[in-house]
């Protein structure tokens, strides 16, 4: 909900903040910018760094590059809002995306697995989704 005092801007930045040695967070920053106008939603990393962002303005993920900054690929969905993304099967190369308008969640085999949680990587005997 939104109140006098707060609304949301779909400015299309993502940002990280630097976390200080106590727990604070500390520096804010700007990681990358997918564009003006565009909602960005759920994220996710794979292996190699790269993250990637559903926008559900538009119906695409942005692929972020390593530690930020260009966008090294725009895919276009089907779904003109796509909400939230993660990583499973198997493998952890499946790439799974909740498409809110059209209601489903899409598969896409990824050539990368996806970014280990910090659970997997204390407790590597528990699967992931699929």
């Amino acid at each position: 909900s939104r109140t006098p005092d707060s609304a949301y801007i779909p400015s299309g930045l993502i940002h990280r903040f630097t976390i200080a040695a106590n727990g604070d967070l500390a520096q804010l920053d700007v990681y990358a910018n997918v564009g003006p106008g565009m909602s960005l939603d759920g994220m996710c990393f794979d292996a190699d760094g790269r993250l990637i962002v559903a926008a559900s303005t538009g119906g695409r993920l942005f692929v972020v590059a390593p530690g930020g900054g260009a966008v090294e690929r725009v895919i276009q969905l089907g779904d003109p809002a796509p909400t939230n993304v993660c990583f499973g099967g198997v493998d952890n190369r499946t790439l799974f995306i909740t498409e809110a308008g059209i209601g489903r969640v899409s598969a896409f085999d990824w050539e990368v697995p996806g970014m280990l949680l910090v659970d997997q990587k204390v407790h590597p005997d528990v699967p992931t989704a699929g």
